[in-house]
């Protein structure tokens, strides 16, 4: 999060977070530790980065990422 901080102070229009899994499963996981999307529970924590994002007046935008299968 501190680095998505360093960059949305920047002055940059959009920035994109890393590419985050939607299955419940993991089966989509393309690598260790990688976000996800596959529950309720992740959503106040990903408010939170979108939140510190626009506050410096940056878009953010989350990348879904689903490694195969």
């Amino acid at each position: 999060m501190a680095r998505m901080e360093v960059i949305s102070r920047t002055g940059c229009g959009i920035i994109t977070n890393q590419g985050a899994y939607p299955d419940r499963k993991g089966e989509g996981k393309a690598y260790l530790r990688q976000l996800a999307l596959s529950d309720d529970k992740y959503i106040p924590s990903l408010a939170k980065v979108a939140e510190m994002i626009n506050r410096y007046g940056a878009v953010s935008i989350q990348q879904l990422l689903h490694g195969g299968r």
